[in-house]
Parts: C-alpha cells; sequence; structure tokens
C-alpha cells in the first residue's frame, strides 16, 4: 500500500509538469520550493520567506479594538426630563497622528456583527485623545522637556462627542447630542497599553462676556464611570 501511494505521487508530480505551468509544491523550515515547467525543461528554486510575527499586545492604533461602557447617572432628555441611570456601550480602534509629541490622534467607532442589540449604543460624532502629563499637576511637565530616556505619560485624555440617540420611541426620550470628557490613567507594560477605569465628565462650553472681547471655557460635571478593555487584538506580520 505504501508503495501505490508513492508511485501515485510521482505519477502526480510528472503530470504537473507536463502541464506547463509554475506551482508551489511545499514548505521547509520557512522556505517554499517552487518549479516552473516550459514543455519538456523544468527549473526549480528555492525562495526563502522569513515570516517574523509580532507580539499581540493592546496598542493605541487600528491593531486594537477597545470596548468602552458608560455608567452614567444624573441623565437629562433633550426636553429637560430625569431619565435616571443608564449603560451605554460602544466600540472603537484610536488612529494615531503622525509626527506629533505627545502622541494623540482622533477615535474610528467600530460596529460588528456580535453587537448585541439589547446593548444602548452611543455614537461617536468625533473624538480625540491625547497622552498627557496630569493636567492638574504641572510639575509633571519635566517629562515633556526630555528629562528622562522615554518620556512617560501617565494619562490619556479623551474627548467624546456622541449623536442625539432615541431611548424611548413611544414617548420621545431622547439622550441629547453631548460632549464627554475623561481622565485615563495610563501606562507601558512591556509594550502593552494597559488604560484604567476612571470617572466620566459632562463636559459643556460657556461663553465669558468681557470688556472688548468673549472668552470661552469648559466646565466639566461628573457624571458616572468609565469601564475600558481591550476587546480584540490583531497580530502584525512583519
Amino acid at each position: 500500500m505504501h508503495f501505490f501511494l508513492k508511485t501515485f505521487s510521482v505519477v502526480g508530480f510528472l503530470l504537473l509538469l507536463s502541464s506547463g505551468s509554475s506551482f508551489l509544491l511545499g514548505t521547509d523550515n520557512g522556505r517554499s520550493l517552487s518549479f516552473l515547467s516550459t514543455g519538456s525543461k523544468v527549473s526549480g528554486r528555492i525562495v526563502s520567506t522569513p515570516l517574523h510575527m509580532t507580539a499581540v499586545v493592546p496598542t493605541l492604533n487600528e491593531d486594537t479594538t477597545w470596548k468602552f461602557r458608560l455608567f452614567l447617572t444624573g441623565l437629562k432628555s433633550s426636553d429637560g426630563k430625569d431619565i435616571g441611570d443608564q449603560i451605554f456601550n460602544l466600540k472603537a480602534r484610536f488612529q494615531e497622528d503622525v509626527g506629533y509629541e505627545p502622541p494623540q490622534g482622533t477615535v474610528e467607532q467600530i460596529f460588528t456583527d456580535d453587537d448585541s442589540e439589547d446593548e444602548k449604543q452611543l455614537k461617536i460624532k468625533f473624538a480625540r485623545w491625547t497622552l498627557s502629563e496630569d493636567p492638574d499637576d504641572r510639575k509633571d511637565g519635566l517629562w515633556v522637556w526630555g528629562l528622562f530616556k522615554e518620556p512617560l505619560y501617565p494619562y490619556l485624555l479623551l474627548t467624546v462627542e456622541t449623536e442625539a440617540l432615541v431611548l424611548e420611541t413611544e414617548s420621545e426620550v431622547v439622550l441629547p447630542s453631548s460632549t464627554f470628557f475623561a481622565k485615563i490613567p495610563h501606562r507601558r507594560n512591556d509594550g502593552a497599553v494597559e488604560l484604567e477605569n476612571t470617572e466620566i465628565f459632562l463636559r459643556s462650553f460657556e461663553k465669558l462676556q468681557l470688556v472688548g472681547a468673549v472668552a470661552e471655557y469648559t466646565e466639566d460635571m461628573a457624571i458616572g464611570q468609565l469601564q475600558i478593555t481591550p476587546s480584540s487584538l490583531k497580530a502584525r506580520i512583519v
């Protein structure tokens, strides 16, 4: 039986050679063995194809999808009615703007087939993030001036503007378009990005009339908790 299979493999190999086409015979230790058949002449070559796969760790780029869960309290509808406590979800990837220090960029929302219809999803209208020193403690700004070999940014500042969301169709309860802000504790552990759960704020924009000018400033009101975890990771082959 073994002899029959071996003979059959040799016959099949000869038929491939006579077909006048190129083909891949197999791989061996990262090398692919291919043959080119042209009539009765056969040429063969060994092509080295080394593959390296990077470590699969959470990142702040398109290789990692993060899941955001917002536990919000004291919300009001667009007409000022109390709508109580709500839990919202969304998935997104961080997109980094090249050439900026500190690192910063935008946020791309991701929709997948496994999203539960029972979960309330906020839709991002616009979002930006930046790694930062503690904005409430500027002495940490020494890191930015390069006094350390690798600048350490202990926070990721996230600002998210969401679209209006209909919560109850029949009673026409609508969560208005809102801007949320979070100061997320951030650190690196052997190249892996770690983002901690933190408090989330509802941000409002106010104007102050001055003599001959108008100043605009923001006010942040604590409105709940943000939970952020890596949802899916993608290995990069180089």
